[in-house]
């Protein structure tokens, strides 16, 4: 007979309310931020090392965005604010 232990199941999605200097920032247009932890720690392995990090970078960002730059795609609205640790934390946020 197999063993079939059930394997710890964590859900990679994330959501994230917009905070309203978010909202203010981009003209109101959207109401909610959503993101997979996994794949952005797969994707930038030289800033992440914990699924935790990403979350915490998104909040960080999500509570006081302070740069917003001009992105020459029209979908992405691309996002940055100053971390506490010194760096400057950036997102893309489809819009």
């Amino acid at each position: 007979m197999k063993n079939d232990r059930a394997l710890p199941k964590t859900d990679y999605n994330v959501s994230f309310k917009a905070s309203q200097n978010l909202k203010n920032g981009l003209n109101n247009i959207i109401d909610e931020l959503s993101a997979n932890l996994y794949t952005l720690k797969n994707k930038h392995p030289e800033i992440f090392d914990k699924y935790g990090g990403v979350a915490r970078t998104i909040k960080a960002i999500n509570e006081n965005p302070n740069r917003y730059y001009k992105n020459n795609r029209p979908d992405i609205a691309l996002i940055a604010s100053d971390l506490e640790n010194g760096k400057l934390g950036k997102m893309g946020v489809v819009i």
